[in-house]
């Protein structure tokens, strides 16, 4: 149940469009991306929302009934909480939130006598991080192009029944573009579509209405949000309310407890330990590739004190000028210090990943490509561009990472800080 309300959420990846536009782009003449995103919610959008915090509201109605609780705030455009609840208090709840640089998820059980337990926690990359964070606080479309490598409006696009302006726009550190629309006749943002495990997911606003948000100021806000995959709607989120509240701070957007770990990982564990990987093993699935391309158990990493994750591909420069670094600490001293490297590849094809294992002599494992996605291992430690090393202990917990509080330190400060730790001069 739980993972339907967690597709659920990829809906508002981008649905929030605020105030009808003063100055629609020209008919005709094809307007800029700057333009299209500076004027996506009405020229008088940023002074009615000015310098203060919102709470929307709603409900949504898919495999299951929920209510919704987003949070954001205008000073913090990639900021917001987000909490989605199945049944009363005492059930479950999927939990977002993003403290601009991470974007993260869990689940949260609350049993009757209150007690709470949290489970799955993981962090959200690439496009569907950058989706929820569009839509969880609408304001952060102000400021897009921070977001983005490439910004380029392509022409006309029917879009949801729509004539549309079409904006191609790509995430940094992606490979696969996402897709905006705006209203060519109003200028209103009418929704996105990008790529996740290989299935297009398509946001589409289906509705406006006028939100007071007080002191006699109204604005147009999305009041219905539609999420289709493959053509089928799998959801539809009504909005309630929008309401103008206190100021939240920097400080109510923290890490939760649950997060830190997987950003700022513990010291690692010394001595034997019990864990064998099986977290990691769990995640991978029950075959690793060798460097023939042959299959191999993934209980191979249950006697491995320590695992270097290798996230990298043969289509990125600074991924082919490493590897041989790597390739080379390995080759001199996995035997002795007793760890081994788990390349998960972002290669195009599998055919593109064992031939970049075998131009670079990469003589350690790899995910299956057909796994890499499945297994979760992106989301929960690959952040969000490539190369990145990460140094994880028997229990699944990342000791060294080459994003530290979702700045990029890259792969060589891994390396050392795991040499200095294994003694490897």
């Amino acid at each position: 149940m739980i993972r339907t309300i967690a597709a659920f959420l990829f809906i508002f990846t981008a649905t929030t469009a605020m105030g009808q536009a003063k100055t629609p782009p020209p008919v005709n003449a094809k307007p800029s991306a700057q333009f299209l995103f500076t004027n996506w919610a009405g020229a008088d959008a940023a002074s009615l929302f000015g310098n203060s915090a919102y709470l929307y509201k709603g409900r949504s109605t898919g495999s299951e009934d929920s209510e919704l609780s987003v949070e954001f705030d205008s000073r913090m455009p990639w900021r917001f909480r987000a909490k989605v609840q199945v049944g009363d208090e005492s059930g479950l709840a999927e939990v977002y939130g993003s403290n601009g640089p991470v974007t993260w998820r869990y689940v949260e059980q609350r049993s009757v006598d209150g007690s709470r337990t949290i489970s799955s926690p993981s962090l959200v990359t690439s496009s569907v991080a950058l989706a929820n964070q569009v839509v969880f606080n609408p304001l952060s479309l102000f400021d897009i192009d921070k977001k983005m490598s490439r910004l380029n409006t392509v022409g006309k696009f029917n879009f949801a029944g729509s004539i549309c302006w079409r904006v191609i726009a790509m995430p940094r550190a992606e490979t696969i573009p996402m897709n905006f629309f705006f209203d060519v006749e109003t200028g209103l943002f009418k929704g996105l579509d990008f790529k996740s495990s290989d299935t297009v997911m398509e946001m589409v606003v289906s509705e406006y209405r006028m939100f007071s948000i007080g002191e006699g100021q109204e604005v147009n806000f999305p009041s219905g949000f539609t999420l289709l995959s493959k053509g089928e709607v799998r959801n539809r989120v009504d909005v309630s309310s929008l309401t103008r509240v206190m100021k939240l701070t920097k400080d109510e957007f923290e890490l939760p407890e649950v997060i830190k770990e997987l950003v700022s990982p513990s010291q690692p564990i010394s001595g034997d330990s019990k864990a064998g990987n099986e977290r990691l093993i769990s995640m991978i699935g029950p075959n690793l590739v060798d460097a023939s391309g042959a299959m191999v158990s993934s209980s191979v990493l249950k006697t491995k004190k320590n695992v270097l994750l290798y996230f990298s591909a043969k289509w990125c420069p600074p991924c082919r000028k490493f590897t041989p670094t790597l390739v080379n600490f390995f080759d001199q001293n996995a035997q002795a210090k007793d760890f081994t490297i788990v390349f998960v590849s972002s290669d195009r094809s599998a055919a593109d990943q064992m031939k970049y294992m075998t131009d670079y002599k990469m003589d350690f494992f790899a995910v299956p490509l057909d796994r890499v996605n499945a297994s979760g291992l992106k989301q929960t430690y690959g952040d969000r561009g490539i190369p990145n090393l990460v140094w994880l202990n028997p229990e699944g917990t990342a000791v060294a990472k080459s994003y530290v509080d979702g700045n990029y330190v890259g792969p060589n400060r891994v390396l050392a800080e795991f040499s200095r730790a294994m003694d490897i001069n």
